[in-house]
């Protein structure tokens, strides 16, 4: 029966658009994986990126800190050439800002190299990181790409399944099917049930499936899914 043929083409066809939809999710994954792989890799050049502008911040610091050594340094050999009390607390005055300035030049050397350290830490604990993730999705994209060859040769074993099917149907209502299929994201036919389409559940009238029954070939008023009747249950 026409029928029961086109039921059989309709498990084949959900059964292919079930491995495409398998098929299709991989390349998706692998995208999302690759994202994931430059978000990190980004991250870790940020990170380095940073280390770099704090060491060249520590390395200014560390001029302006020679620069008042050699400052100090001169103040200090001028100490002994002094010959009256007024020059020698003027240069004790310059000697005490600068001193000052050493020291306050020297926390905040340390503080920079606390946070260069810092910041290379994190981008040592990233790349490590990011080297497990480019490992573990290497070996997960191998997986994938095997089991989307899988799919490949199903979906090809399946179509060629589907033409067997199709091969004596009559083409128009081969062709009322897929477009039906089409619109009805991949469900053409529908089974009776208590005398409602088993797709959309709306009451059938009573001819249209006294028809369907008789093997006519009958479409929901509502759905417009073909119908079908299962003398079996």
């Amino acid at each position: 029966m026409p029928l029961q043929r086109l039921l059989d083409v309709q498990k084949v066809d959900l059964r292919i658009m079930d491995l495409e939809a398998q098929a299709s999710s991989i390349p998706r994954r692998i995208h999302e994986w690759d994202s994931s792989l430059n978000e990190q890799m980004e991250e870790l050049a940020e990170l380095k990126k940073q280390a770099e502008i704090y060491k060249k911040e520590q390395r200014a610091l560390e001029r302006q800190l020679d620069q008042k050594q050699q400052e100090l340094a001169k103040f200090n050999a001028q100490l002994p050439l002094i010959r009256t009390n007024r020059e020698y607390k003027a240069i004790l005055l310059e000697v005490d800002i600068v001193e000052k300035d050493i020291s306050h030049l020297e926390e905040k050397i340390l503080a920079k190299m606390d946070e260069v350290e810092k910041v290379e830490e994190n981008a040592r604990l990233k790349e490590a990181e990011l080297r497990a993730a480019q490992k573990k999705i290497s070996q997960e994209k191998d997986k994938l790409k095997q089991r989307q060859r899988e799919l490949e040769d199903s979906l090809k074993g399946t179509r060629s399944e589907r033409k067997l099917f199709t091969a004596d149907l009559d083409s128009s209502l081969l062709n009322q099917y897929d477009r039906i299929r089409n619109r009805k994201g991949g469900l053409a036919l529908a089974k009776i049930q208590d005398e409602s389409c088993g797709a959309c559940h709306m009451a059938l009238p009573p001819q249209v499936v006294n028809e369907a029954i008789g093997g006519k070939i009958k479409t929901c008023p509502s759905c417009s899914r073909l119908l079908y009747w299962d003398e079996h249950e």
